[in-house]
Parts: structure tokens; sequence; C-alpha cells
């Protein structure tokens, strides 16, 4: 047996690293943001369809206008901030830099969409 050939950890969460970690975080993000860009669409065809369209568009409106929608409206900005950071940093991999330095991408693209989170959150909800 070679050096280079290694033992099988299977399928455990914990044999991931980074790398394997941003994927995920980055398909997770992209379906949620498919989802949201349907239901988005749905809401707008409903409060803009024929008949009694303002109506309708003060329904919605006061949906929008709950509580509970502010603190959804804060997980769309943190889905949304993951996906473009994970996503910016994966085109700089594909570029050719900082493929030895993953992990740190992956932690400062992490950081800097928190930071960003609390301050969206700040805005939000003050």
């Amino acid at each position: 047996m070679g050096k280079h050939l290694e033992r099988d950890r299977g399928l455990s969460y914990r044999s991931y690293e980074s790398g394997m970690w941003a994927w995920i975080l980055q398909r997770g993000t992209g379906v949620i943001l498919v989802g949201y860009l349907f239901l988005h669409l749905a809401l707008l065809s409903a409060a803009t369809a024929p008949g009694r369209p303002g109506a309708a568009l003060n329904r919605v409106l006061a949906v929008f206008r709950n509580p509970l929608v502010l603190y959804l409206d804060l997980v769309l900005i943190a889905v949304v901030l993951l996906h473009a950071f994970n996503g910016i940093r994966l085109i700089v991999l594909d570029l050719g830099y900082g493929f030895l330095r993953q992990k740190g991408l992956f932690l400062g693209a992490m950081a800097f969409s928190g930071v960003l989170l609390l301050g969206a959150a700040w805005r939000l909800l003050a």
C-alpha cells in the first residue's frame, strides 16, 4: 500500500473540510434563492391580478408589515450575502489564486458576510 492511499472515511460530516462546507453552503443558498424567486413572483402576480388589483396589493402589503416578515427579510439578506461572498471566493479560486489558503478565504468570506449582516440587522430592525 502506498502512502498516498488513504483509509475511506465514509460520508461522515466530521471528515468534511472547509471546501466541502463551502460547496454545501453555495448549493444550499442557491436552492433557497431560487425558491424565494418563485415565491416572490407568485406573490407579485397575485397582487397585480386583474379585477381588483388595489385590494390584492393592500392584502400583500399588510402581510409584509408583519414583524415576522422583517426577520425573514433578515434571513434572506443573510442567504444573499453568504451566496455572494462564497461565490466571489470561488471565482478567486477558479482564477488560480489562494488555492492553498482555501480555509482562510472561506472564513474571511463568512466573517465579511457576518459583519454586513449585522449592519443590515441594525438598519432593518432599528
